[in-house]
């Protein structure tokens, strides 16, 4: 069977847009048994995931998809929850692509299992020594300090560091990801779908091949030494949908997005690839399995 793979589209933004659509173009070119798009198709705006899927008319073979954080982020009065679980598996589906999430995907031999995975901070660095509250804010401590509206999250009897007052970036789902449950809920909801997919694929099929947004193994983080990027990658994904999947042995492959870093961890007898797309310069995977 041949898999196609990419990920992180951001087809909402005009630098992405042009190399989606050339990437799009190989796709259906090539050509392939599946495609597999590991989230991040848009943003808030359900035109330009719609748009983006589209491109992909012309591949024929089986398409699959799960959502990125990006694609979670909601204007209005509709939430998060609202959007992944009713508007875009709508959306997915008239554009002729299955979304993992909530259910899985038996082709040939082979099932296939995912969902948009999410973070619970436990890829945070240690070293930086920022309080947990600053995660759950997605906030810095250095914005903190120097903006009015995040001054609740200091603390008098917190030792932050000097270290700290360089930290000023902003994980932007804070401002745009509405979920009606926490961070860390989020992930026990996703990894109990997961579970129940994967239980039921190990049953019925011979492989099985699994596809997060988020990354599930902490070997495929990127640490730099910079407090700012390091921060950041709390965000990144959690290590519970790692160890989930070392639980089933006919899974061979697990396909992530959004660090926007090329990464391949193997693990037993599984691989871990980080697809790598950035705004700028799409990858496509091909796959023989």
């Amino acid at each position: 069977m041949r898999i196609l793979a990419s990920s992180d589209l951001h087809y909402n933004l005009k630098r992405s847009c042009v190399p989606t659509q050339e990437l799009a173009r190989k796709v259906c070119r090539r050509g392939g048994d599946v495609l597999i798009l590991a989230g991040d198709i848009a943003g808030a705006d359900d035109s330009c995931f719609l748009q983006a899927l589209e491109l992909f008319s012309g591949f024929h073979g089986e398409k699959l998809l799960v959502p990125g954080n990006h694609d979670l982020w909601v204007h209005g009065e509709i939430d998060s929850c609202q959007k992944w679980s009713s508007h875009l598996p709508v959306l997915a589906q008239k554009a002729g692509f299955h979304m993992l999430d909530h259910s899985s995907k038996i082709i040939g031999k082979i099932g296939f299992a995912g969902n948009i995975g999410w973070y619970d901070y436990s890829f945070r660095d240690p070293q930086l020594a920022v309080p947990l509250r600053f995660y759950q804010a997605k906030i810095g401590p250095g914005r903190a300090m120097r903006l009015e509206e995040w001054q609740h999250l200091l603390d008098p009897n917190d030792e932050l560091l000097p270290i700290h007052s360089d930290i000023t970036s902003a994980w932007r789902d804070g401002q745009f990801v509405r979920l009606n449950m926490t961070d860390e809920h989020f992930v026990e909801t996703l990894l109990a779908r997961l579970r129940t997919d994967l239980e039921d694929l190990s049953a019925k099929t011979e492989k099985i091949v699994t596809v997060l947004h988020h990354l599930p193994h902490r070997d495929l983080v990127w640490y730099r030494g910079d407090a700012n990027w390091d921060f950041a990658a709390a965000f990144l994904g959690s290590d519970k949908f790692g160890e989930l999947l070392q639980q089933f042995p006919k899974i061979q492959l697990c396909l992530a997005g959004h660090n926007h870093r090329a990464e391949v961890v193997k693990s037993s007898a599984m691989e871990y690839i980080a697809i790598g797309s950035t705004y700028l310069e799409k990858q496509l995977l091909e796959l023989d399995i």
